[in-house]
């Protein structure tokens, strides 16, 4: 039960902002550009997002656990 709680709380914080990444990558137009997404890629968004998710993800493990920590 503990794990699925902190899927629900932190699920969405791990995917919203690699969406805003993903869907930045869409052209006006609706399709898909190579060149695009490997701008964004290799941005410093990408890490920046990543990072700040392992961070939170770091903070919401413990709290959402708590009996995993206190052993």
């Amino acid at each position: 039960m503990p794990v699925l709680a902190l899927i629900l709380f932190a699920g969405p914080f791990f995917i919203a902002p690699h969406a805003r990444d993903l869907q930045a990558t869409f052209p006006p137009q609706g399709s898909l550009d190579a060149a695009r997404i490997a701008d964004i890629l290799g941005g410093h968004r990408v890490p920046e997002t990543t990072l700040n998710t392992l961070w939170f993800g770091s903070g919401a493990a413990p709290r959402a656990m708590p009996e995993a920590t206190t052993r």
